[in-house]
C-alpha cells in the first residue's frame, strides 16, 4: 500500500492502528511518503517504508521491520526519526545522490549526516 502526502503542506500520515492481522496477503508492506511541509509520518505494525520529503519530518516506526530512506528529494531538510525498543529490525536507507554519510547509531542527540539532511 502506497501512501503519500503532497503539496507544502504539515501533514500527518497514521498508521498506528494497522495490523497484520488487517491484510491477508503474504509479504504485504506499506511505503508511507511526506510532503513537502512538515510531516508526521507514523508507522503500523507491518514492515514499513517511510520516506521524509522536503520539509522537517518525524518519522515513527512500528513494530515491523522499518525502512527509513533519505536521497530521493534534495532538499531533504531536519528530519526526526523516532523508533520503538523492540520495534524490529530498522533500516537506514540512503540513495547514491546523497553521498558519503556518517552516522553515530549510539547517539541520541541531533546529527547532521549530510548539508540536505
Amino acid at each position: 500500500m502506497l501512501v503519500t502526502a503532497v503539496g507544502n503542506f504539515d501533514n500527518t500520515i497514521d498508521l498506528s492502528g494497522v495490523t497484520p492481522t488487517d491484510f491477508t496477503q503474504p509479504g504485504f508492506n506499506t511505503r508511507l511518503v511526506a510532503g513537502d511541509g512538515n510531516d508526521l509520518v507514523i508507522g503500523s505494525a507491518l514492515d514499513d517504508t517511510l520516506e521524509g520529503g522536503g520539509g522537517n519530518d518525524t518519522l515513527r516506526g512500528g513494530l515491523g521491520d522499518d525502512s527509513y530512506e533519505f536521497g530521493l528529494y534534495a532538499p531533504l531538510g531536519s528530519d526526526t526519526l523516532e523508533e520503538l525498543a523492540g520495534g524490529g529490525r530498522d533500516w537506514l536507507v540512503f540513495f547514491s545522490e546523497v553521498g558519503g554519510v556518517t552516522v553515530d547509531l549510539g547517539s541520541t542527540a541531533a546529527q547532521a549526516v549530510h548539508a540536505n539532511l
